[in-house]
C-alpha cells in the first residue's frame, strides 16, 4: 500500500481495531484509496484486547505504523487521547475498523475544513463494510468517523470531543 502525503487538511490518522487485522487492512485499504495519508509517524491503530491476538507487528511495522492494545472499551478514550497527544497535525481522522470509504469521500470534508475554521469536529456520512450508512456522532455499536481538531482532545481524554457546541460542529453528506 502506498502512503499518499500530498493533501489540503493537516491530517492525522487513529483507526481504532475491535474486529482484527483484517478489517484494520481493509478500512486501511479505503483510506489508501480515497484519502491522502499522512505520513506513518501520523498514523497509530489501537486494538481491543480481543483482538490482541491478530494484530501483524510485521505489516504495521512495514507502514511505519504504532499500535497500542488496550484492556477493554474503557481505556479507548484515553488511547485516542495518547494518540492525539503524539500527534503533531492539526486534524485526526478517526476510523473505526468497519469504516469503508469510498471515492467523493476526502473533498466535502477538505471543503469544510477549509471554509470554517471555528469547527472542532466533523462527522461525515460513511459506510461500513456491512452496508449501514453512519451520519453524525456515533452512538454506542456504530462505525466511528470522526475527523476531529487536535487542540479539541483537552488532558488527554476524548470526552472533551463530544462536548463541543453544536455550532462547532459539522455533519457532511
Amino acid at each position: 500500500m502506498a502512503l499518499v502525503t500530498d493533501a489540503r487538511i493537516d491530517l492525522a490518522l487513529v483507526i481504532i481495531s475491535l474486529r482484527g487485522m483484517d478489517a484494520t487492512k481493509a478500512t486501511l485499504q479505503s483510506v489508501a484509496d480515497f484519502c491522502p495519508l499522512p505520513e506513518p509517524q501520523q498514523t497509530q491503530a489501537i486494538f481491543g484486547d480481543a483482538t490482541a491476538a491478530e494484530v501483524d507487528p510485521a505489516y504495521l511495522a512495514e507502514l511505519g505504523i504504532a499500535y497500542e492494545v488496550i484492556p477493554d472499551r474503557a481505556e479507548l478514550g484515553a488511547a485516542l487521547g495518547r494518540s492525539a497527544e503524539s500527534f503533531d497535525r492539526d486534524w485526526i481522522l478517526m476510523l473505526s475498523d468497519d469504516i469503508r470509504l469510498e471515492d467523493g469521500w476526502y473533498e466535502p470534508i477538505a471543503d469544510v475544513v477549509e471554509k470554517h475554521p471555528e469547527y472542532v469536529v466533523i462527522t461525515p456520512t460513511v459506510k461500513t463494510d456491512f452496508g449501514t450508512t453512519i451520519t453524525g456522532v456515533p452512538e454506542e455499536g456504530d462505525g466511528v468517523c470522526l475527523i476531529v481538531r487536535r487542540s479539541a482532545l483537552a488532558s488527554g481524554s476524548f470526552g472533551s470531543v463530544l462536548q463541543v457546541n453544536e455550532s462547532e460542529v459539522s455533519r457532511v453528506s
